[in-house]
């Protein structure tokens, strides 16, 4: 026996209780029974057998359905992070190692003589360096100040 069923015991004492239209009172809001009949056709069957009998015990079960519950609507909002995008600059054959290094400490704000000769010096060996990460808007802003001081650069990538 399944915990989704659902039984309907009807027991018949009287009857007065046993008129069709107070069995189909009984029987609710049910429109169709498991074997396909309608409880109209249940309810008469049961009137019928109550008159040749004074008590009768009647089981008919039924696959309850679950009431349907909607989620709850939140005023909450979901936050999504902006992407950060990365300002690439490449390789090239006529950027001298000097210049690469100046404009990495000119226009990328933050970086060092060190760091911005560690970059150079990876530009060169790897063909490509990550010089700054971050928000879109400033990374536009670096990315076309290193491209018009004449470096070779990468289209702006998400990180």
């Amino acid at each position: 026996m399944y915990n989704h069923q659902k039984f309907l015991t009807l027991v018949i004492n009287s009857p007065a209780i046993a008129s069709e239209s107070a069995i189909k009172d009984k029987l609710g809001a049910w429109k169709r029974s498991p074997q396909g009949k309608t409880w109209d056709d249940v309810a008469g069957n049961c009137y019928n057998k109550s008159n040749s009998a004074t008590r009768n015990l009647i089981s008919i079960s039924s696959m309850a359905t679950a009431p349907t519950v909607a989620p709850k609507p939140t005023n909450q909002v979901t936050r999504k992070p902006y992407p950060n995008y990365k300002v690439i600059v490449l390789n090239d054959d006529f950027n001298t190692f000097q210049h690469v290094a100046e404009c990495l400490m000119k226009y990328i704000p933050g970086m060092t003589s060190d760091r911005a000769w560690g970059l150079t010096n990876q530009v060169h060996f790897e063909g490509q360096a990550i010089v700054w990460v971050g928000p879109q808007e400033p990374a536009e802003l670096y990315h076309q100040q290193l491209s018009r001081a004449g470096l070779t650069m990468a289209p702006l990538e998400t990180a």
